[in-house]
């Protein structure tokens, strides 16, 4: 389940037609209630051959197992 996104911020534009990669980091996992956690990750999308990307971002997630 999508629980949000903090410090999005959109760094460079993509042109049409390029390249791009999504790398994700896990920051931080917690127990919450109901037996779930939250997940916290650092997401940055890159795009080929440009030293800037286009996109960082922390997101959090909760998952029920």
């Amino acid at each position: 389940m999508n629980y949000g996104s903090n410090k999005v911020r959109f760094t460079n534009p993509v042109p049409a037609g390029a390249r791009i990669r999504l790398r994700q980091r896990l920051v931080n996992a917690e127990d919450v209630a109901d037996g779930g956690v939250r997940i916290t990750s650092a997401m940055t999308v890159e795009i080929e051959g440009q030293e800037r990307p286009a996109l960082v971002a922390e997101t959090m997630s909760v998952q029920y197992g």
